[in-house]
């Protein structure tokens, strides 16, 4: 029989979900079965969820979906201080106990966990919901509106990383002696990252004093001794990209346009 047929059975269907949650070459699997189940030579889980309906509408934003479970599985431990620095994605695959035809049913991504007293909420949008998302317009400023390390910049992260061992951990802060090998301020506004069970964590600095690098986030997966990576930061200013990162050819601000607007009323004599 076919999937259909068995869909629109009323006695042969035998329902069953299962549920693949992907961060880089990270993937977790489960299934609302009561057992284990073996699909396409993969081992998905038996955990106890529960999702929302599935609607289908002309509008993108209004097809979200919950996904209820135990707040212990493993796979939410991520989401426990600060979330994950990449996104996760979520696929929703269907099919009948007898049949060896899997349906993929929904596709989309994590954007927050609520955890309650017994149980989790892990709440999803549709992944094309990013294709509805406005677009930044560049302004007419004197500050660069340009992301750092980012393609209009053109610099290279790697071009500017700093390993550093970590000597101590406290609250949202860390401490190596290669930090201190910088200027006060230097790292501010840049961030780092480290690896953490093959997922690479991300944080932003708000920071840096001495030795000393304070994160927006807390942090998840860091001891002392370990190794990170840490990449200076940029107050957007012509003076810094020429003296810090010798960039000013592409620098993306208007520094010199006149502070005083010529079609704001103001008499000229």
């Amino acid at each position: 029989m076919t999937y259909s047929a068995f869909e629109t059975s009323s006695y042969l269907g035998h329902p069953i979900e299962i549920y693949e949650f992907s961060r880089g070459v990270l993937i977790w699997r489960y299934t609302t079965a009561d057992e284990d189940k073996v699909v396409a030579g993969l081992t998905y889980t038996s955990i106890i969820a529960e999702r929302g309906g599935l609607e289908q509408t002309q509008e993108m934003s209004r097809n979200p979906i919950s996904i209820s479970m135990d707040k212990d599985v493993p796979f939410l431990s991520q989401f426990k201080g600060a979330p994950p620095s990449d996104p996760i994605n979520v696929v929703i695959k269907r099919y009948h106990e007898s049949d060896t035809e899997v349906l993929t049913i929904w596709v989309g991504r994590i954007v927050n966990v609520k955890f309650k007293e017994r149980e989790a909420e892990v709440r999803c949008e549709p992944i094309f919901t990013a294709l509805k998302r406005p677009i930044l317009r560049r302004r007419y400023q004197t500050t660069c509106p340009h992301v750092l390390y980012g393609q209009q910049c053109t610099l290279t992260s790697l071009s500017f990383a700093n390993p550093a061992i970590i000597t101590a951990v406290s609250g949202k802060t860390l401490t190596a002696v290669e930090i201190g090998a910088r200027p006060a301020g230097y790292f501010a506004g840049g961030f780092t990252d480290w690896s953490n069970n093959l997922a690479i964590e991300r944080r932003f600095i708000t920071d840096h004093s001495g030795s000393t690098i304070t994160l927006n986030l807390p942090y998840n997966g860091i001891l002392v001794g370990q190794t990170i990576t840490v990449y200076p930061g940029c107050d957007h200013l012509l003076t810094t990209c020429n003296s810090k990162f010798a960039n000013d050819d592409n620098y993306g601000g208007q520094p010199f346009y006149p502070s005083k607007n010529p079609l704001g009323g103001s008499l000229i004599f």
